[in-house]
């Protein structure tokens, strides 16, 4: 079915997400998002609860892409 719409079927390995270049993308994303968030509160909010948050906002963010 690729080979019939001219597409390559590329493996990638699980364990190594520099091998997927959106994985990459979205991490750096949501690194960016809770350092900036980090460093604009001024109360003390543990950063795996910033890092929730900023994963939530992600997901229900419309993006440009898919539209969804």
């Amino acid at each position: 079915m690729f080979e019939d719409n001219g597409i390559d079927h590329v493996y990638t390995v699980v364990d190594n997400a520099s091998s997927n270049g959106l994985i990459e993308h979205t991490g750096q994303t949501l690194v960016n998002r809770i350092r900036c968030r980090l460093n604009e509160n001024e109360s003390k909010i543990a950063w795996s609860t910033i890092a929730r948050r900023c994963v939530s906002e992600y997901s229900n963010t419309i993006h440009s892409s898919t539209g969804f």
